[in-house]
This record gives structure tokens, C-alpha cells and sequence, in this order.
């Protein structure tokens, strides 16, 4: 995968925080990281039938190492995307434990907080080397 390197994340658990508007590049995204061994929290095959979502995100926001959120003008909008971030942000206001790590999906109006801090640009290559 093109900018990240796996010894940084592997044995680690990210959230992969997003919004459903970008499922499909998530989708693969999630495959590929479980296939190099990071373990994630993935909404889709974390929440089980009967879960209550809510509880079950906050479960997986308190036990990931970091949050992968994916930027698009879809999770800039979404109201559950602000919610993942600003809780993570929380915990770690200057990312001094460097929990949050953006990728650029679609060009967007970055929020303040975030432009400071390193994030990967897929929107204009391709994210994952065959």
C-alpha cells in the first residue's frame, strides 16, 4: 500500500472511521489491512446482528490504537464521522500519540485541526500496489 508501512501498524487495532457514501474504497481498504495483519474495527463486520450500534462504537473507538478516517466531502458532512474524530481528538488534542491518520480520498475542505498533521493522498493515485 502506498505510504503507509505495515511495521508501524501491524499488531495494532485501527477504526476505520468513514462515511457509508465511500464504502466501496473502504471496503477494499479493510481487506487489505486484515490481509498485512492489522487488526480492525470495521462497522460493517464489527457490529453484529442485535448489537446496540452505538454502545459498540464507542466500545471500538475506546480500544483502537488509532482512527483511520478517510476523507471525502461525505465524512467532512457527516455527523458520525465528527463524532469519531472529535472523541479521538479528545483523548489526544495534538495527536502527540499520533491516533489520528487521515487519507485524502476526495479533495475536501480539510478541518483546521487535522491540516498539521501528516495524511496520505490517494485521491489522485492508486492506493494499493498490486
Amino acid at each position: 500500500m502506498i505510504g503507509y508501512n505495515i511495521r508501524n501498524i501491524s499488531m495494532k487495532k485501527a477504526f476505520l472511521s468513514y462515511s457509508h457514501k465511500d464504502s466501496q474504497f473502504v471496503e477494499e481498504l479493510y481487506r487489505r489491512l486484515v490481509r498485512d495483519g492489522v487488526s480492525c474495527f470495521f462497522d460493517k463486520s464489527s457490529i453484529l446482528w442485535g448489537d446496540n450500534w452505538v454502545m459498540a462504537l464507542e466500545k471500538g473507538l475506546d480500544q483502537a490504537d488509532f482512527l483511520v478516517m478517510v476523507l471525502s466531502p461525505h465524512y467532512i458532512e457527516s455527523e458520525w464521522g465528527k463524532l469519531e474524530y472529535t472523541t479521538t481528538m479528545l483523548d489526544d488534542p495534538n495527536n502527540v500519540k499520533r491516533k489520528m491518520k487521515p487519507l485524502l480520498l476526495t479533495h475536501c475542505d480539510i478541518p483546521r485541526f487535522l491540516k498539521p498533521i501528516q495524511l496520505i493522498d490517494v485521491s489522485s493515485s492508486a492506493l494499493f500496489e498490486q
